[in-house]
């Protein structure tokens, strides 16, 4: 058997390296409550939009939608979604790009719920989910205009693509 060697330690010595553990686990629950942000990525009119994955429910193909008679312009219609009604709003029309949205096979329904409200918004694509830091949020640029900046809350820039994060809480109040 090695010999092994017995080291007393005064109780200044253990409260030091006491003090120095409890650092440093904490400095690892920081970096772990740092988390990142899944964001659905997608294009509306050819912009690229932002929405926090934990607002989304799921995001569906295009489902045959029926027309209301008397809605708002932007909605599109409504849906049957595992029994439940669900009102689709093209986002292209509700911000005021001018058009409705041209339904392809790349069409999606992203289904969204927020202070209890659900609704469907088409987009023309959803591209991907990237994870971001919450800093990268940066504010919306100034030049939005008046109607867009109430609905998006910052911008990130994303492998050369600026993104617009969508204020979903505003989109849907108004609903």
């Amino acid at each position: 058997m090695a010999n092994e060697e017995t080291i007393f330690l005064t109780k200044e010595q253990e409260r030091e390296i006491l003090h120095r553990r409890a650092m440093e686990l904490s400095r690892a629950e920081v970096e772990e409550a740092r988390e990142k942000i899944s964001i659905a990525n997608f294009l509306i009119d050819g912009e690229h939009y932002g929405l926090d994955l934990k607002k989304i429910r799921e995001i569906l193909e295009i489902k045959k939608i029926t027309k209301v008679p008397g809605a708002a312009d932007y909605v599109l219609g409504v849906i049957n979604l595992r029994g439940n009604v669900l009102a689709i709003i093209d986002l292209g029309r509700y911000f005021g790009l001018g058009k409705s949205s041209i339904i392809t096979d790349d069409s999606r329904i992203i289904v969204v719920e927020s202070n209890k409200i659900e609704a469907g918004l088409l987009v023309d694509s959803v591209n991907d989910i990237i994870q971001i830091e919450p800093e990268e949020i940066q504010p919306p640029l100034i030049t939005l205009n008046r109607i867009k900046s109430e609905y998006i809350y910052g911008e990130v820039s994303f492998n050369d693509k600026l993104i617009a994060m969508l204020n979903l809480e505003n989109i849907l109040k108004e609903q």
